[in-house]
């Protein structure tokens, strides 16, 4: 303690002390990488993939869209092509609904005109695991005694009646909405649950408690997609960059999340999901 305390008050005396001067900072110049974003699940929808560059670490402008790329899924059986929809975004859609099917190893393919990083073609493969049944749930309001951001927040616990499949060993993402507004819809939001440490592991029965302002009446919405681990572990690396939680950067600078694009050190990460949907209407605790 006390050496940290002193490399502290060196710092502070450091920084007051000394004339401001301008770094300039060095970076190692790095070729422009792919970086996707795209899925399938057992939905029968048009699913999407997205295809940019990677940036200028110190860069403020948008990154640029990767544009007529050729994109498909399969499943050694099946192929699902896509089409940039719309043209010039970046943003590429099946040519038709389609859905996964759990059990299923999948495949995308994409190759692009312009080398990126010596590479014109990546892939990427999942696996579509099962998911939770969620058969019915009871969402109940409870007033929280703490005040959270100055204002009134109510605890909301949702009690889920279904089954979580056996053998341990199942990863999940959770989605929360609020009258059809999803409340974390960012990366850095989701909520993911392993089955052996949440303790759900072959349960019928799992309780879920949020700090949110929901009021009586209200329409919840709970969404559980599978994922697998390589993805749990992807959503982990994203939070940790994000969090910032080392101040005097004693760590080092963030690593970027180990995704699981292969072909030129793309960035990233595909995955195959099962999703399942349970509503309920929110209600007070009874005396």
């Amino acid at each position: 303690m006390k050496l940290y305390s002193l490399l502290v008050s060196i710092l502070i005396t450091l920084v007051c002390c000394e004339p401001q001067e301008e770094i300039s900072w060095k970076v190692d110049e790095i070729p422009d990488r792919l970086v996707v974003e795209g899925s399938i699940t057992n939905e029968l929808k048009l699913h999407t993939v997205t295809l940019k560059k990677s940036g200028n670490y110190f860069s403020n402008t948008a990154a640029e869209v990767v544009s007529n790329a050729v994109v498909t899924i399969t499943d050694g059986s099946n192929i699902f092509y896509f089409e940039e929809n719309p043209a010039g975004s970046g943003i590429y859609k099946t040519t038709e609904e389609v859905k996964g099917d759990t059990g299923r190893l999948y495949t995308l393919n994409i190759n692009i005109d312009e080398p990126l990083n010596n590479e014109t073609h990546f892939s990427a493969r999942s696996f579509l695991n099962s998911n939770i049944r969620a058969d019915s749930m009871i969402s109940i309001i409870y007033e929280s005694p703490f005040i959270f951001n100055n204002a009134d927040t109510v605890i909301l616990v949702n009690n889920i009646f279904g089954y979580e499949p056996e053998p341990a060993g199942d990863y999940y993402t959770v989605s929360l909405y609020r009258n059809g507004t999803l409340l974390n819809d960012t990366i850095d939001e989701y909520i993911t649950i392993y089955d052996r440490n949440s303790g759900i592991n072959g349960a019928d029965f799992f309780p879920f408690a949020f700090l949110e302002n929901f009021a009586i009446g209200d329409t919840v919405e709970m969404e559980f997609r599978s994922i697998s681990k390589a993805y749990y572990d992807f959503i982990d690396g994203v939070k940790r960059i994000s969090s910032g939680t080392d101040p005097f950067g004693f760590t080092g600078p963030p690593a970027n999340p180990v995704g699981n694009i292969e072909g030129g050190n793309a960035l990233g990460f595909f995955n195959a999901s099962a999703v399942t949907r349970v509503r309920a209407q929110t209600r007070a605790l009874l005396p």
